[in-house]
This record gives structure tokens, C-alpha cells and sequence, in this order.
């Protein structure tokens, strides 16, 4: 059962969702000490994009 749930997840079309809700799950998947002993923390698009603004690279949209 869960290897089907699996295939039909690694099938889907993922276009449309909204990056920002795989990183809440990221976040919320592990446990706090070892998210941050492992340094796994989302950072969305817009702020990579700022970063790269930042610092004289114009990031990809």
C-alpha cells in the first residue's frame, strides 16, 4: 500500500503547488534538534533571489 501511495506521488504533477509548502513539511518532518544539528531549514526563492540581488549577482527568477 504505502510503496503504491509512493509511485502515485512520485507521478503527480507538481507544477502547480506552491514551493514554499514542501519546505513547511521539510521543517515540520524532522525533529527540531536534529533539523538543526543537520542545518535543514527552507529558505524560499524570493529570499535566494534577494541574496543574490544582495551581494551584485542577479539571481534566476
Amino acid at each position: 500500500m504505502e510503496l503504491g501511495l509512493l509511485i502515485e506521488a512520485v507521478e503527480a504533477d507538481w507544477r502547480e503547488i506552491e514551493p514554499a509548502i514542501f519546505g513547511t513539511l521539510l521543517e515540520r518532518a524532522l525533529n527540531p534538534r536534529e533539523r538543526h544539528k543537520l542545518g535543514a531549514h527552507y529558505t524560499p526563492p524570493r529570499l535566494c533571489r534577494a541574496a543574490g540581488d544582495a551581494d551584485g549577482r542577479r539571481a534566476a527568477a
